[in-house]
């Protein structure tokens, strides 16, 4: 009897439709978003006028940036994923790292899970709307 009263419970705590908070792992800040990026295009930029030569410092510039990229959209395909609502269907990669760009240089205190969430946010705004 316990065991159908815990199957009924579960069923029915998952057909509520509530909200339920969740610990978001490996989500770095906006801030740090920004520092990656910003110390890879400076060192791209300083190895094209000839001041700085050093590989180890772009691979690690570069890592952190790839990282990060590729955490955002990790992040977005499972919101999708989980949701079952494909939001980013009229999106890439590029306009996706374009539009977080925007955001954490406007929130840098901000979560890259937050910038995550506005987005998927703005663009069910944006099919709604349509």
């Amino acid at each position: 009897m316990k065991i159908l009263m815990l199957v009924i419970s579960s069923v029915l705590l998952l057909m509520s439709g509530s909200s339920f908070a969740v610990t978001v792992r490996g989500a770095s800040s906006c801030g740090a978003w920004i520092l990656h990026r910003n110390a890879l295009r400076q060192i791209e930029q300083s190895a094209q006028i000839g001041l700085n030569d050093n590989a180890f410092d772009h691979l690690a510039a570069l890592r952190d940036e790839v990282a990060d990229e590729q955490w955002i959209l990790g992040y977005l395909s499972g919101i999708v994923s989980a949701t079952g609502k494909d939001s980013l269907k009229q999106t890439d990669g590029n306009s996706i790292v374009f539009w977080i760009d925007n955001y954490c240089s406007q929130n840098p205190i901000n979560k890259l899970y937050d910038a995550g969430d506005e987005l998927i946010r703005t663009l069910n705004n944006r099919t709604v709307g349509r």
